[in-house]
């Protein structure tokens, strides 16, 4: 769990700094270290379709939601966003974009 609080917190002040591969790589990481704490966090269908955008160009992810459904987070560069786009696509998923806005006057201090 301390290593899920400390991605959780790097994500955040990479954001915030503009240093993105840290973010995707820390985000990355959080995913990983979620997936230990218990053997329901993902199973063989998410991991194939996240697997399949990672190859197809994204260079991050994780899903969030609480059970029984939820989304799947993509960090993808501009360039491959309409390969993973497809990829998704293909795997019966409906893709929605969304954007950050990094305002430092809607942004919490990180510590």
């Amino acid at each position: 769990m301390h290593a899920m609080k400390d991605e959780a917190i790097a994500v955040k002040r990479y954001l915030l700094e503009g240093k993105f591969d840290d973010f995707a790589l820390s985000l990355r990481n959080g995913w990983e270290s979620k997936k230990k704490t218990s053997s329901y966090i993902t199973n063989p269908k998410i991991d194939s379709i996240y697997d399949r955008c990672i190859k197809a160009g994204a260079l991050a992810g994780k899903i969030s939601g609480a059970g029984g459904g939820g989304y799947l987070m993509l960090w993808i560069p501009i360039e491959k966003r309409s390969l993973v786009k497809k990829t998704l696509e293909d795997s019966s998923l409906q893709p929605k974009g969304c954007v950050f806005d990094l305002n430092p006057a809607f942004a919490w201090k990180v510590k």
